[in-house]
């Protein structure tokens, strides 16, 4: 059966090291930590320390937690570079520093915190390599030198290495030092089989004679070590109790061996040497009690008394020494401890050379193979003989020490004891959690006999402060005289009557309160008291009702009829009603008073208010209506051009670009646009109905559950009388209006206003309509961060109704657009709608400011792709229109170039000169449109003087495309008579007249324009392409007829000489 501890172990692997990635377990701790603020029985919570080697190499430190579930789950990391510091302050409490920061950890076992910081401390040692100091408190200086790298006084534990090569103990209950600690982990080096790999293997091997005094060697795992951890379990047990250490002693000189520094390889074992060396091969075990000498032999007794090892070669042993056989080791015994080294005294020379040992008497046998000879001559070879059998002796312990523990068969004996010895382990351990089970059930049994005595003195305590508070509440039903006759005489106009009349108003508020919810029986006397007091409360009640009626309709009429806060147009502001709220907040306590105890009086109050302010606020905001809507100015005859719906909007024709109208300095006499005046109403009714609103919310207590005061809190009354009043509020809060609701009573006359004031800007200018949209947007925007929601609302209304109007205002401009193209059957020049879609752009922008909305912006680009493409399509279908099939064949095609040339031209020109970063895309386009049709029509120009050459050199260009220039000449129609044919057509007096005639010819064409720049755009284009076409041709004549001598009769030069003397008109 596994152990506690083992089991918490799984658990913890299960739930955080299901996969390589996630590191490995190297040790864990169960601690317990304070918890700030925590009852006294629950100060402490426990946690679960986990280091852990990740696969980069690096090692942390978890804290983790047990979950209700049984799994683990990690709370908090360090890397174990931040460990600065560990103090020991009990043996089973430390502090440790981890990033600056110290905690206290209680444990529950000291042996285990020995462990976990013997760990701790080893593997921050590795980490750093030193480089980082640690303080170090609480600790015996025996452990601090063990940890520093001195000789400890026990052989660690055995040791593992990670897939990653980290060093990880298989063991964590090894030997011990004197303090309880463990001795400082050393790495194992790594080795190979000699089995395997057919050589011997390097191992450091401790001078002849020393045998190291730990109970346990230092060896790489075997098969029996990957066993399940039941076996692991009991050898960890039976190695704290020592009984091992005799069955151990010869691993443990092996163990030593590996710490020594390493010899050099020595050749090759022979075959029969690479075997392991088998039971009934190896030498007598040497006696429990056999004493080592730490002081190596000489040379020379070395020669005398060499020793043979338990695991040489069959060969090298004699016959009596291969028949051998070790002897059986002792019964297992729990009180046996590890001897202690004790020094050998030699023995006289004379003894060893007498020796009958069976193994000397063969030396010459042994050596004959290694040319060994008695006398002077073998002395240089005896030395390296003798260090070559020392290596192969060495490789041969190190090789089989393995092989010796895994095929001797008192290993099984001694685990199955081990077995048997945790079996009654684990009874002892049950019968252990047994009698914890009854001393548990017995102290739960305890603590309950306490806790109902507890409760008994709770109770107790109860009932005495119950019996107080039944006679302060008795107190709190009888009311004053004084205080009810203050409540019906005191005046209600002077701050201080205001403040008598909240104190009396107090001592009748507790005596309602405290009898509200429950029953008085057959109390006579009480029933009376408490039918007085409702009485008192509901006449008070309507006195504060019938003097708040007056004082609202005086203090509106008031406000009203004060001459200095008249609207006009010298002052188009809403001022505040200071004078009013000053008046009326006075009375906020009474209106706590009357709203939790008599809420029909409440509610009269309410609506008494609500009438008198609505009336105010619906004339002052009438008059200021009035001032703005008298203030919005008509569109000019230029700006009223700028929309395509306009009859009059083809009279902008007269200049090449609509210049940008000036816009006039805002005013108020008549001079401000539309957009304008709706954004400066909005700024100003806005923050006026937030401001009322808050007001309204603060003297009726209009509000949420969650803000909501009592009277109670309002004159700081003892906490039962809050928590009453709380409770009360609560079960009666859906009778209480929310603030938008109260607010829409007091201005629901405003979306009206606003609606009429954007209907008559829009009928000034129809165009305003996206100013006026923005501005919505903008004052919905402020509405949503002052969290009024009367104003989202109606201002939300207003943009749903304003957004409809602008999408049915682009239908009418694009109906205007399209019905151009159909008025339109002959070549006028530039299209009427490409000026106007210039000033419509301007004046559109000149409304959005940089304060627009993102959704406004994105509706202005949205109208302006609709109306360019129903421009460019009906461009196009213009062009199709102006096609005379009965000309010549190519007048049509030049007449629908012509008419895009011109029209993209111009839009180009004006959308460039506005400089709008939203009409970068349509510039793209329109640019695209006029470089193709300009390049078709001047190669349609053209045609006219250049017909036969263009049409002898285009096939020419054909052929080649099949034939070799060397055989063009061949071919009848482009022979050498042909091309002198073609040449004679057109001289360089010719090319200068019909340079001439093309000069009028485009004028003609573009004269309607009346563009300087278009003209000269569309010359310099016919220059080019004639450059380009004689080029070409004397291209093709050189590489096709280079001996036929025929030559153009003009040059490029010829050509810039022309086009240069021909003047146009434009």
């Amino acid at each position: 059966m596994a152990s506690p501890r083992e089991i918490v172990r799984q658990q913890i692997l299960a739930s955080l090291y299901t996969t390589p990635d996630k590191g490995q377990l190297v040790h864990h701790l169960k601690t317990w930590e304070d918890v700030p603020g925590a009852a006294p029985g629950e100060s402490k919570k426990p946690r679960y320390v986990l280091l852990t080697a990740l696969p980069d190499r690096h090692t942390v430190v978890y804290k983790s937690k047990r979950n209700a579930n049984g799994t683990f789950s990690i709370g908090k990391t360090w890397p174990i570079e931040d460990l600065t510091a560990i103090q020991v302050t009990e043996p089973s409490a430390f502090l440790i520093t981890l990033h600056g920061k110290t905690y206290l950890w209680q444990t529950e076992q000291k042996q285990d915190q020995r462990e976990f910081l013997t760990s701790l401390i080893q593997l921050h040692r590795q980490a750093t390599g030193g480089t980082r100091p640690l303080q170090l408190s609480g600790i015996p200086q025996g452990d601090l030198n063990a940890r520093s790298g001195g000789i400890a006084t026990s052989i660690a534990p055995p040791t593992v290495r990670t897939p990653d090569g980290y060093p990880v103990r298989q063991d964590p209950r090894a030997a011990r030092t004197p303090e309880g600690y463990n001795a400082p982990i050393e790495p194992m080096p790594r080795r190979e089989s000699v089995a395997s790999t057919g050589r011997s293997i390097p191992a450091r091997t401790p001078p002849e004679g020393r045998r190291p005094s730990a109970s346990r060697p230092t060896v790489s795992p075997s098969p029996r070590d990957k066993q399940p951890n039941e076996r692991d379990d009991g050898r960890r047990r039976l190695d704290r109790s020592g009984s091992l250490a005799s069955i151990h002693s010869n691993n443990a000189a092996q163990a030593t061996r590996t710490a020594s520094p390493a010899i050099p390889p020595t050749p090759s074992l022979p075959p029969h040497a690479r075997e392991p060396v088998r039971r009934e091969q190896a030498m007598p075990a040497k006696p429990r009690d056999a004493p080592t000498s730490p002081v190596l032999p000489s040379r020379s007794e070395r020669r005398g008394q060499q020793p043979v090892s338990p695991h040489a070669p069959q060969a090298m042993l004699s016959p009596h020494a291969r028949n051998a056989k070790l002897p059986a080791l002792p019964a297992v015994n729990g009180n046996a401890r590890s001897p202690s080294p004790r020094p050998i005294s030699p023995q006289p020379p004379a003894q060893a050379s007498g020796s009958d040992d069976p193994t000397l008497t063969n030396v010459e046998e042994m050596l004959e193979g290694f040319e060994w000879r008695s006398g002077g001559k073998g002395r240089g070879a005896a030395d390296q003989i003798e260090a070559q059998l020392v290596g192969e002796l060495q490789a041969l312990e190190a090789a089989s020490i393995h092989a010796i523990i895994e095929s001797d068969d008192r290993v099984d004996f001694v685990l199955k004891h081990i077995d048997e010895a945790l079996a009654e382990l684990d009874k002892m351990d049950k019968v252990f959690s047994m009698h914890k089970t009854q001393l548990n059930a017995m102290s739960d049994d305890i603590e309950h006999i306490e806790s109902h005595n507890k409760g008994l003195q709770v109770q107790t305590s109860n009932q005495r402060a119950l019996l107080l508070e039944l006679e302060q509440l008795l107190d709190t039903i009888n009311v004053p005289a004084d205080d009810l006759i203050a409540l019906a005489q005191t005046s209600l106009e002077s701050s201080e009557g205001i403040a008598k009349l909240e104190a009396a108003a107090v001592n009748l508020y507790k005596a309602i309160l405290s009898t509200r919810d429950t029953t008085v029986g057959d109390m006579a006397a009480a029933n009376e008291h408490v039918a007085q007091h409702r009485q008192s409360s509901s006449i008070f009640s309507k006195r504060i009702f019938d003097f708040l009626t007056v004082m609202f309709k005086f203090q509106a009429d008031t406000t009203l009829n004060d001459k200095t806060r008249a609207i006009t147009k010298a002052n188009p502001k809403l001022l505040p009603h200071t004078q009013l709220e000053a008046y009326l907040g006075r009375y906020c306590g009474l209106m706590l008073f009357v709203k939790e105890i008599d809420d029909q009086r409440y509610s009269q109050i309410c609506a008494s208010y609500f009438t008198a302010v609505s009336e105010l606020q619906r004339k002052e905001i009438a008059d200021y209506a009035n001032v703005m809507r008298a203030a919005i100015r008509k569109a000019t005859q230029e700006e009223q051009e700028a929309i395509f719906t306009n009859p009059n909007s083809a009279s902008a024709v007269r200049a090449n670009t609509v210049k940008r109208p000036a816009r006039p300095p805002p005013r108020l006499d008549g001079g401000l646009p539309g957009s304008e005046a709706i954004a400066l109403a909005l700024d100003e009714i806005g923050p006026h109905v937030h401001r009322e609103s808050v007001f309204v919310s603060e003297l009726l207590h209009i509000q949420s559950i969650d803000q909501y005061i009592t009277f109670a809190d309002y004159m700081d009354l003892e906490v039962f009388f809050r928590r009453g009043a709380s409770a009360h509020l609560a079960a009666n809060a859906s009778r209480f209006k929310d603030i938008d609701s109260a607010t829409d009573l007091i201005f629901g006359f405003l979306s009206g206003n606003i609606k009429e004031l954007i209907d008559h800007a829009l009928q000034l200018d129809s165009l305003q309509i996206f100013g006026i949209v923005a501005a919505l947007d903008l004052g919905l925007l402020n509405a949503q961060q002052s969290q009024n929601g009367f104003l989202i609302r109606m201002l939300e209304k207003q943009s749903f109704r304003c957004y409809a109007l602008l999408d049915k205002f682009i239908d009418e401009q694009k109906k205007a657009i399209e019905l151009t193209k159909l008025t339109t059957k002959k070549r006028k020049g530039v299209a009427p709608f490409i000026f106007v879609f210039s000033s419509f752009v301007e004046r559109v922008e000149a409304q959005l400011t940089v304060t627009s909305s993102p959704s406004v912006r994105a509706k202005v680009d949205e109208v302006y792709t609709l109306l360019v493409k129903a421009m460019f399509e009906s461009l196009q279908q213009m062009a199709k229109l102006v096609v005379d099939v009965g000309n010549a064949e190519d007048k049509g095609q030049l007449n629908y170039h012509v008419v895009l040339i011109e029209n993209m031209h111009q839009f180009t020109s004006n959308a460039q000169a506005s400089n709008v970063t939203a009409m970068k895309p349509f510039l793209k386009q329109a640019l695209g449109l006029y470089n193709e049709n300009l390049s078709s029509y001047v190669r349609l120009v053209l045609r006219r003087p250049l017909a036969k050459l263009l049409d002898f050199f285009n096939g020419l260009e054909s052929l080649l495309k099949v034939t070799p220039p060397s055989e063009v000449s061949v071919n009848p129609a482009h022979s050498k008579a042909a091309l002198k044919r073609a040449v004679s057509t057109l001289s360089s007096k010719d090319l200068r007249k019909a340079i001439e005639a093309l000069g009028k010819r485009v004028e003609k064409h573009f004269i309607e324009a009346d563009s300087p720049q278009l003209m000269k755009a569309v010359w310099d284009a016919c220059e080019i392409e004639i450059t380009d076409l004689i080029g070409n041709w004397q291209r093709l004549i050189e590489l096709c007829y280079a001996n036929a001598g025929v030559t153009l009769d003009f040059s490029a030069s010829d050509v810039k000489t022309a086009f240069t003397r021909t003047k146009l008109v434009g």
